[in-house]
């Protein structure tokens, strides 16, 4: 027998689907999609936080301090799945978050859900011992748009 077919025995597995309990379907597969990429959620936050804007792979590159290869790697992963849009013009590619309203809700939905157990493990971890985990800090959250690059698209609406 493969060890590896009894999955109910793997303590990965358990602790994923104990943290996935309360997300409905849409953004169940969103969580499981994103683990496939290096850094997608990230990128997907980056994207969420810019609604309304589209930019260039080496700016998103710039702002999760990642590869443009491996950004530009998870674009194209996003976009084939439908959280992201791609706008061509000329030679060049902008990305967004897609223009789907569902979405974009269950993208904020995945949000949400991520503060919400942040706020359930500080509670944990001040019973234990009064210390508070820090949330995801995200570079962009403190950062401008640098002045040597300028190459996003703000779009209207």
């Amino acid at each position: 027998m493969d060890m590896n077919e009894i999955r109910w025995n793997r303590p990965e597995l358990l602790t994923t689907n104990f943290f996935v309990a309360d997300l409905d379907q849409d953004v169940r597969t969103l969580f499981f999609e994103l683990q496939q990429l290096d850094g997608g959620y990230a990128l997907l936050r980056l994207l969420n936080s810019r609604k309304n804007s589209v930019l260039m792979a080496d700016d998103l590159a710039y702002y999760l301090r990642q590869p443009e290869q491996i950004v530009e790697c998870n674009l194209r992963r996003l976009v084939e799945l439908g959280w992201a849009r791609q706008v061509d013009a000329i030679d060049w590619s902008w990305y967004g978050l897609t223009d789907d309203p569902h979405r974009r809700e269950t993208v904020q939905a995945l949000i949400d859900w991520e503060e919400l157990w942040y706020r359930r493990l500080n509670e944990f971890q001040r019973l234990v011992d009064g210390a508070e985990i820090q949330p995801m800090v995200l570079p962009w959250d403190k950062m401008s748009y640098p002045p040597s690059r300028g190459n996003e698209m703000d779009r209207q609406g």
